[in-house]
């Protein structure tokens, strides 16, 4: 069931991105950033706790105009972790998503602008629990959750360079895995438009 819902969101995504690229505007793209968990060392009380990871992301879109566009996107966001180094024991929470999203820009001049992005992320999240090298649990939970950011775009001739922030709230399933995060990331990436 969670793979026939990831299957429709690609699909969706995909059919967009192909009527853009039929009619013009088309831009790809990639960054890679710092991501946050909100609740994850909170909630888990181990002696050595990490709630942040490198995130990368993969995205393409399309502009109608200089104001307004549309993006898809695609984002590893890390591993948050947690040992407990008395019984060697680790915690992990894994979460990837698919993005869709309306962009709207305010072009400052020619050459800069700020961006603000709104939509909806379909997350897929994993807990899992070792124990002395041993897997004694693991669960998996997916969902829609919402996203916000905000950001600066450089235009650099042919490329852009990116750099914002973005939020998704309600990541994970607390029935399920036991673990809902808040997300927060900065990143920093390029544009190619075509």
């Amino acid at each position: 069931m969670v793979l026939n819902k990831k299957l429709l969101a690609l699909g969706l995504a995909s059919a967009t991105l192909v009527g853009a690229a039929q009619a013009g505007n088309f831009y790809v793209g990639g960054d890679v950033g710092h991501a946050k968990g909100k609740s994850f060392c909170s909630s888990i009380h181990g002696t050595d706790c990490h709630d942040s990871d490198t995130v990368y992301s993969l995205f393409g879109g399309y502009d109608l105009d200089q104001y307004v566009g549309f993006q898809a996107g695609y984002s590893d966001l890390g591993k948050l972790t947690e040992k407990h180094w008395a019984n060697s024991g680790k915690v992990t929470f894994q979460a990837y998503s698919f993005d869709l999203a309306v962009i709207g820009r305010v072009p400052l001049t020619d050459a800069f602008s700020l961006y603000g992005k709104g939509g909806a992320s379909y997350y897929d999240t994993r807990i899992k629990i070792d124990n002395f090298g041993s897997r004694i649990y693991s669960k998996d939970a997916a969902g829609w959750s919402p996203v916000l950011g905000a950001g600066v775009q450089w235009n650099l001739g042919s490329i852009a360079l990116l750099a914002g922030l973005e939020r998704m709230w309600d990541v994970g399933d607390k029935k399920r895995t036991g673990q809902v995060e808040r997300i927060d990331q900065f990143n920093v990436g390029l544009k190619f438009p075509f």
